[in-house]
């Protein structure tokens, strides 16, 4: 059942994109705001936070299991997994930046960025591209994947609502983040491993285990580099950072082939 809500719900993301009513989170932004408002510790607002919505969550679905019986499981796992997708049009905001840097129009790249006013001393123009779009390609996609067939439906919705929350209670979700990402990350950098440069990407997945603060921007970025030598060179010529974005989209949308090929033969298998 796992593999075909899947199946359904990717397709619809396919289809509908990021732009739907599930995807618009005033609500969760009125509760968070709400919630974190009160002068409560940190972790046990963030645990009200995440959890007042599985709750409610849980109520809808024994409504429906009511009212249509065995088909709410269905309904709700492809409600839940749709909106656990990632925000926004990851693939046309990539190409935009890429047909600006690749114009030569570091202006308009750092606009995009959103780091027109930023100093120009010491800035890595590649790796804040990089590390941008690295993550929200991970984060949008992997851990939400993993998680919905770990831990069904709740787990999925479990960590987009620790995303969203992050733009409330930096500290506390961010750490939860940081837990969060650590299984799929290194699944991921694994998965880079296989496809890039094996011995490099090995050594730093290594080197990641010894080290479980390390957050996945980090891991990431880290992976993309040893696998695919893209660290060499002068971080702020466009040429460079061109090359850097069409790697990391190719690497991500090949991560994602990896991974619906293993998760098919595991449910053949």
């Amino acid at each position: 059942m796992s593999y075909l809500v899947f199946v359904l719900a990717a397709g619809l993301f396919a289809i509908f994109g990021s732009c739907g009513p599930l995807h618009r989170d005033i609500w969760f932004d009125l509760l968070a705001r709400r919630i974190i408002a009160i002068d409560i510790d940190g972790w046990m607002a963030t645990a009200v936070v995440l959890l007042f919505p599985i709750f409610g969550l849980i109520a809808a679905h024994s409504l429906l299991e009511l009212l249509i019986g065995g088909s709410a499981d269905w309904l709700v796992s492809i409600v839940v997994l749709f909106f656990s997708w990632g925000r926004g049009d990851y693939s046309t905001e990539l190409q935009r930046l890429l047909a600006r840097v690749q114009s030569g129009d570091r202006a308009a790249a750092l606009v995009l960025l959103n780091c027109e006013n930023k100093p120009e001393e010491d800035f890595d123009l590649r790796k804040v591209a990089l590390t941008k779009f690295a993550y929200r390609g991970f984060e949008r996609w992997f851990p939400v994947v993993l998680y919905f067939f770990l831990l069904g439906p709740v787990g999925s919705a479990l960590y987009r609502l620790t995303h969203l929350l992050r733009e409330y209670n930096q500290d506390v979700s961010q750490q939860l983040l940081v837990l969060l990402d650590w299984l799929p990350g290194r699944l991921l950098l694994l998965t880079f491993s296989l496809l890039g440069d094996f011995e490099r990407t090995r050594s730093f997945l290594v080197s990641s285990l010894s080290n479980p603060r390390t957050t996945a921007e980090e891991l990431i970025c880290g992976g993309l580099d040893q696998a695919w030598h893209l660290q060499n060179g002068d971080p702020n010529d466009m040429l460079m950072v061109a090359a850097t974005l069409e790697t990391t989209e190719k690497a991500i949308n090949r991560a994602c082939g990896v991974w619906l090929i293993a998760a098919s033969l595991i449910v053949l298998f």
